[in-house]
């Protein structure tokens, strides 16, 4: 699993003061430079759940191993300073990020317009991957991608000439997609084109590799592109041990074994086990 450092926050008591929910322990974390640190908007809370918990939300450490787990109601938010799930030390976290409700027995969770957002892994069944949309945000490793769809303009100038006759140059090759690296001063860095029907990227092997990054695995993760006119691309999972992760969209419903990330957090959705 993604050798993160995590807090260990408490469930604050329904009787406490503000001011003592946001108590979390104050050993010393390693930053994981990925995505910004702002504050986010605040949302209202939702209404008050008194129904029987069903499920756990579990903090994953970085080992792999299970931390602290929340009951799982029919609503319930996950923030650095307001909600049933509070990570006070995360600046990563907004005051109030994510929310998970349960509607009709199923399970989904929403962004609630933190500027980080909630990134969400593959899973592994899903070994043909999920599509890609433009402007989606991929994490893998410590690396954020945002992934871009290039438009006709820009797909390619066509043969260069002078008087008539074509110029010498390296050939050229189709430009599908493009994943440019996005960093802590929320600018971009790198970036790297998609040519291929299949982009792997890797620590150590692959088409876009990143040497330095200790949480990649040798080849973590490919963007593959589909055949005919009309371009499709799909973000597929290599077998890593840290996982891949895309940023959601609007509200998705969650199963069991699921893990996103919010801020430096990594949670899993225990839909079988019993309160902690």
């Amino acid at each position: 699993m993604l050798p993160i450092p995590l807090s260990v926050p408490k469930p604050a008591a329904p009787t406490a003061a503000p001011a003592a929910a946001a108590t979390a322990p104050t050993e010393p974390q390693q930053r994981l430079d990925a995505t910004l640190i702002t504050a986010g908007p605040s949302e209202k809370p939702p209404a008050v759940d008194t129904g029987k918990p069903q499920g756990r939300l579990v903090i994953v450490h970085k080992d792999g191993g299970e931390g602290e787990s929340f009951p799982l109601r029919d609503s319930m938010d996950v923030g650095r300073e307001a909600g049933e799930c509070i990570f006070a030390d995360d600046r990563y976290m907004a005051s109030r990020h994510a929310r998970l409700t349960r509607k009709d027995g199923t399970l989904f969770i929403r962004d609630l317009g933190s500027p980080n957002g909630v990134f969400i892994r593959l899973r592994k069944e899903e070994q043909n991957g999920v599509l890609l949309e433009d402007q989606d945000l991929i994490l893998l490793g410590q690396q954020v991608l945002r992934f871009e769809v290039v438009k006709d303009a820009e797909a390619g100038f066509g043969a260069a000439s002078e008087q008539g006759t074509l110029v010498f140059g390296t050939p050229a090759t189709p430009r599908y997609a493009r994943l440019s690296q996005r960093t802590t001063e929320g600018v971009s860095c790198d970036v790297f084109h998609v040519r291929k029907p299949e982009t792997v990227l890797g620590r150590e092997s692959g088409d876009v590799v990143f040497p330095d990054d200790p949480f990649m695995s040798r080849r973590h993760a490919a963007v593959r592109v589909s055949e005919g006119p009309a371009k499709t691309f799909r973000l597929t999972d290599l077998g890593s041990s840290n996982g891949t992760f895309v940023r959601i969209r609007g509200e998705i419903p969650l199963k069991h074994g699921d893990e996103f990330r919010v801020g430096q957090q990594l949670l899993r959705v225990d839909l079988r086990g019993a309160t902690a």
